[in-house]
C-alpha cells in the first residue's frame, strides 16, 4: 500500500514538472514606448500557449491582438514570442499567469521615461479621457499629448474600434513652443469614440506610433478603456441626435424672388458631437406649399477632428420657384438633440426669413425706376461738383488778387470776385456784401464796413494790408467749404 502511494507522488510530481511553464525577459529594464520581449515556453503541447489568460497582465501592458505559438525539439516543446508594451513609467510588476496546475513566479521591470533614439532627449506621453460614464452616442473624447524635441515628427495609427463602439482618429495638431536648441514641439492626437451600447464596455485603442525614417521607433499605448455606457431616456425617439446643433446661416441668394423664376435657398448649420451617419437631413423640412415649390437639395459637408471633438459644417444648397405674388416668410426651422451634459432634449426654432415675390415686369420696372433716380442723382452730383470747383477756382483767383492788393479798387474787385465766386450780383454795396457773407461764414463780421464806405467817400484813408488780411481769411475758408 505504502510502495503505491510512493509510486502515484511520484507520477503526479512528473506530471507537473512535465507541465512546467517558464517565462524569460530579454531585459529587465526599458524604456516607455520599448517593447518587453518575453520568451514563453513548456515542455506540455496539449494545452496551446495561446490560450494562457493574460487578462492579469492587462492593465500594466498592451498585449499584441495576435500571437503565434512554435513548436520545437521535434514538436514536443512549445515556444510564444510575445513583446509586451508598458503602460506606464516607473516599476513594472506582472503577476503569475496560471497554466494547468502551475502559476509562473511574478516578473519585475524598469521602465524608464521614453528618449528619442538619436538625440536621447526626453519624450513625454500623457492622455486624457474626457468622460468614463457617457450615454449612448455621446463622443467620449481620447487625447494625448507627445512633448519632444523632434519639430517634425510623424506618428500613424491603426483603425480601432469594434461593433459597439464607433472610433475615428483626431487631426494631428503641432505647436512649438520657445526656440532655439531647447524648444520643444507639442503633438496632439488621439481618438473621438461613439459608444452605441449600454453597460460596461472595454476597448484596447492601439498605439501611437512614432515613426523615424521609415522606422517605428517608439509605440505608445492608453490603457484599457472601461466605459460605463448610460442608455438615453425610454422617452427620446431614436431619430434625436445626441451633441450640439445650431444653425449658422438660413437666407436666400437675393432679397426678392421672381414669380417662375428659379432662385436657390442657402442653409448652413453646426453640428457638433454627433456622429455624421447619424445627422438628419435638414433640408426635408422645406415642403412645397402654396406659395413655394421646394426642390431636392445638394448637401456638403466639411469635417473637422480635434481634440475639441467632431466639428460638422453642414451646407445646403436649395433651388426653389415662388409661385404668388406678394410677402411671405419661409418655412420655419426646428431642430432638436439631446445635450447629453444637461441630459435633457433641447429645442431650436429658427424663423424663416421674409422675402418680397415680385413679377419679373415689376422687376423690371422697379430696376428701371431705380436707374433713372441713379441718373438724376448722379446729375445733381455732377452739377454741385461743377459748382464747387467753379467756386474753388474763383476763389484761388481772388487770393492771387489780394497778394496784389494796394488801393481800395483792388480790395473792391477783390469782393467783387468774391461775390461771383458765391453766384450773387458783383455790384453788390460793402453793407450788402458783409450781410449775404455773414449767412456763409463767421468771419464776415471782421469786415470793417464803415472804413471801406469812409474812404470810397475821400473822408479817410484806407488801410489796404488790413482789409486784405481780412478777406484772405474769409477766402481760404470759403475755398474748401461744402456749401
Amino acid at each position: 500500500m505504502r510502495l503505491l502511494l510512493l509510486a502515484g507522488l511520484g507520477l503526479m510530481m512528473q506530471a507537473v514538472f512535465a507541465a512546467g511553464l517558464t517565462i524569460t525577459p530579454e531585459t529587465q529594464r526599458v524604456e516607455l514606448g520599448q517593447p518587453i520581449w518575453l520568451t514563453l515556453q513548456s515542455d506540455q503541447t496539449a494545452v496551446p500557449l495561446d490560450t494562457l489568460d493574460f487578462s492579469p497582465w492587462r492593465q500594466q501592458v498592451a498585449i499584441p491582438h495576435e500571437y503565434g505559438v512554435n513548436l520545437i525539439q521535434h514538436e514536443r516543446v512549445q515556444q510564444l514570442r510575445l513583446p509586451v508594451y508598458p503602460l506606464h513609467s516607473g516599476q513594472l510588476i506582472l503577476p503569475g499567469l496560471h497554466f494547468l496546475q502551475q502559476t509562473t513566479p511574478a516578473l519585475s521591470f524598469t521602465i524608464a521615461p521614453a528618449r528619442d533614439p538619436r538625440t536621447h532627449t526626453p519624450i513625454t506621453f500623457t492622455y486624457h479621457i474626457s468622460n468614463l460614464h457617457p450615454w449612448q452616442q455621446q463622443q467620449v473624447l481620447v487625447a494625448c499629448r507627445i512633448r519632444m524635441h523632434d519639430h517634425y515628427a510623424y506618428f500613424t495609427r491603426a483603425n480601432a474600434g469594434n461593433s459597439d463602439m464607433h472610433v475615428l482618429p483626431m487631426r494631428i495638431q503641432r505647436q512649438t513652443a520657445a526656440s532655439g536648441a531647447a524648444a520643444q514641439t507639442r503633438y496632439r492626437l488621439g481618438w473621438v469614440i461613439w459608444p452605441s451600447r449600454t453597460g460596461k464596455q472595454q476597448l484596447q485603442l492601439p498605439p501611437i506610433q512614432y515613426v523615424r525614417d521609415g522606422v517605428v521607433v517608439r509605440r505608445f499605448y492608453v490603457p484599457p478603456l472601461t466605459l460605463d455606457v448610460r442608455a438615453l431616456p425610454a422617452w427620446l425617439p431614436g431619430t434625436i441626435p445626441v451633441g450640439r446643433i445650431r444653425v449658422i446661416r438660413y437666407r436666400l441668394a437675393r432679397s426678392w424672388l421672381s414669380t417662375s423664376v428659379l432662385s436657390q435657398l442657402r442653409l448652413q448649420i453646426q453640428v457638433d458631437g454627433v456622429r455624421p451617419e447619424l445627422i438628419p437631413d435638414y433640408s426635408q423640412q422645406l415642403q412645397s406649399n402654396r406659395q413655394m415649390e421646394f426642390y431636392p437639395a445638394q448637401s456638403q459637408t466639411n469635417t473637422l477632428i480635434d481634440t475639441q471633438g467632431l466639428h460638422q459644417k453642414l451646407t445646403y444648397r436649395v433651388p426653389l420657384v415662388a409661385k404668388h405674388l406678394g410677402m411671405y416668410r419661409l418655412p420655419r426651422l426646428r431642430l432638436q438633440y439631446f445635450d447629453p451634459r444637461s441630459g435633457m432634449l433641447k429645442t431650436q426654432t429658427v424663423p424663416g426669413p421674409p422675402t418680397i415675390v415680385l413679377n419679373p415686369w415689376l422687376e423690371s420696372g422697379g430696376l428701371l425706376l431705380v436707374l433713372v433716380l441713379l441718373l438724376w442723382l448722379a446729375r445733381k452730383l455732377l452739377h454741385y461738383l461743377q459748382t464747387y470747383w467753379r467756386r474753388f477756382r474763383t476763389y484761388q483767383l481772388a487770393l492771387r488778387q489780394l497778394g496784389q492788393a494796394d488801393s481800395l479798387a483792388t480790395i473792391k474787385q477783390v469782393m467783387q470776385t468774391m461775390a461771383r465766386a458765391e453766384g450773387w450780383n458783383p455790384n453788390l454795396s460793402y453793407l450788402q456784401w458783409q450781410a449775404c457773407m455773414q449767412s456763409k461764414t463767421a468771419l464776415a463780421d471782421q469786415l470793417a464796413v464803415t472804413q471801406l464806405n469812409a474812404a470810397g467817400y475821400g473822408r479817410r484813408e484806407l488801410r489796404v494790408a488790413d482789409a486784405a488780411m481780412r478777406l484772405a481769411r474769409i477766402c481760404r475758408q470759403r475755398r474748401l467749404a461744402w456749401r
